[in-house]
């Protein structure tokens, strides 16, 4: 089994769908899991469309809608198969109510606003653009690395007069918080 997170967490690099399609058919022995739960934000379409019109039965597609729009308490998402043998699996071990009333009551909404929604994708993608070409003006920040998520990884030199300054910038100018003793993921 080969799990690909797409894109990826922390680092946000995206593989091409084409990549992954012709990857899961030269390998069909191969049971492939490909998590696109921040898929939106990215310059790649997702790998369903190309699964509904010529499907592979050992490609397991999730998404968390959760993660993207965020919000973690709805807890929703899908998994998209053509496997038969995984599907009747999955149909005898679900519950009968797998999703609680405010996840569908949320999920409507969501059809009744996808244009808004996709507006929401496009403005977290400029501002994340956005923010990380400010914050690699800093100095504290060594390299911010390219992503295709609504985060970015960035490598940041902290020692420690430069730490309490920059601490101070992004509280001030950002309306962040940096803690040293956590991991600098934004």
């Amino acid at each position: 089994m080969l799990v690909i997170v797409n894109p990826n967490n922390p680092t946000g690099s995206v593989l091409s769908t084409d990549w992954i399609y012709r990857f899961a058919s030269t390998h069909p022995d191969k049971l492939l899991v490909v998590d696109e739960s921040f898929i939106e934000f990215s310059c790649e379409d997702s790998l369903i469309s190309r699964l509904k019109a010529a499907p592979l039965s050992n490609v397991l597609l999730i998404k968390s809608l959760s993660k993207s729009l965020g919000v973690p308490g709805i807890r929703i998402g899908y998994l998209y198969t053509s496997n038969s043998d995984f599907n009747r699996f999955i149909s005898k071990i679900i519950p009968i109510w797998n999703a609680n009333t405010i996840a569908e009551y949320f999920l409507e909404l969501l059809l009744r606003h996808k244009p808004s929604l996709e507006e929401s994708f496009q403005k977290t993608i400029d501002d994340r653009n956005q923010f990380s070409k400010e914050l690699g003006q800093l100095e504290v920040v060594d390299k911010i690395f390219p992503s295709d998520g609504n985060f970015f990884l960035a490598s940041l030199m902290m020692d420690a007069k430069l730490g309490p300054k920059f601490s101070q910038e992004m509280l001030l100018k950002y309306n962040r918080l940096y803690r040293k003793r956590i991991p600098c993921f934004i």
